[in-house]
């Protein structure tokens, strides 16, 4: 949910070489940026144009998982003529995180703590570029976006666009829900980065693409046991680092050690946390990490 004002003020001293699209919709369950290519494409495109023009961008691409055939030849229609190239990327997770995605398509390395404009890189979402065209060309304000109602709990599942602010209990009677004692979890989001619902009676807001009901027999709860420092959540973190070490230290209060071993480099993409074998919650504690540790810097300013 950065401001998209922000990212389109390139400041003194920067430029933008080239704008990037993020249509790699990594995250499981989740296909509204896939619908939104399919039946949209050429506002898509007209927003992708008014960005170029905003920044002064000559170059543009659009990153798509492999796994989206038929937005693909969709969006390489849309853009024929156009200095806008469709990049089709291999389908994994996370490639649609910022980083990650920047790399696949330039093979440039955003550094740690740096932003994607100092490799030259501005990247949008397919549905942020979307409100910038109804934005610019209809005038209107950012009250609705898509989103993905999904999950083995939902009885009728599908891509709907809503209103910001509804209530996610009203967009779940909309579609159905099984039996109670049948669901695990709700989630803002899909699920490996959604945040669990305490309650169905909180509203939406605009970065929400999802709302995922997992069952019982699809997340099963894992028996919690002691890391022996197997390194599989070293093995599958896309930035590199190590998970079991970051969760040692940020227990032990050693903020500072964290923050050297990149704590804030973490893109909270919950790899580690999927590969763990004895059931730890490592994203959990790096989040709890990263406020503390804000919080620790912020005090340090004053």
């Amino acid at each position: 949910m950065f401001p998209s004002h922000v990212k389109m003020s390139v400041p003194e001293g920067k430029k933008a070489e080239y704008l990037i699209i993020n249509a790699a919709e990594c995250e499981p369950y989740i296909t509204i940026d896939n619908r939104m290519m399919l039946e949209r494409s050429k506002e898509i495109v007209k927003g992708i144009k008014i960005i170029m023009h905003a920044t002064g961008v000559k170059k543009a691409y659009i990153g798509i998982e492999s796994n989206k055939p038929e937005a693909i030849e969709k969006m390489k229609e849309a853009v024929s003529g156009e200095p806008i190239e469709v990049k089709v990327l291999k389908t994994k997770y996370p490639q649609g995180a910022e980083k990650q995605l920047i790399y696949a398509i330039t093979k440039k390395e955003v550094p740690s703590g740096g932003l994607p404009l100092d490799v030259g890189a501005i990247v949008f979402n397919v549905s942020t570029t979307y409100a910038i065209y109804e934005a610019v060309e209809k005038g209107k304000p950012l009250i609705e976006r898509g989103i993905t109602l999904t999950g083995e709990g939902v009885k009728n599942p599908g891509n709907f666009i809503y209103r910001i602010g509804t209530l996610a209990k009203d967009l779940l009677d909309h579609v159905g829900l099984v039996e109670e004692e049948k669901i695990d979890r709700i989630l803002y989001g899909g699920p490996m980065m959604g945040i669990p619902l305490p309650s169905i009676e909180l509203p939406t807001f605009k970065g929400n693409n999802a709302l995922t009901v997992m069952t019982k027999e699809v997340a099963p709860k894992k028996e919690l046991y002691p890391c022996i420092r197997c390194s599989k959540c070293v093995q599958v973190c896309p930035i590199n680092l190590m998970p079991y070490l970051l969760k040692m230290q940020v227990e032990k209060r050693e903020y500072d050690k964290a923050l050297e071993y990149g704590l804030m480099d973490c893109i909270e993409c919950g790899s580690c946390s999927f590969a763990c074998p004895a059931g730890i919650e490592l994203v959990k504690t790096f989040k709890t990490g990263k406020k503390v540790a804000r919080a620790l810097k912020g005090r340090a300013k004053k």
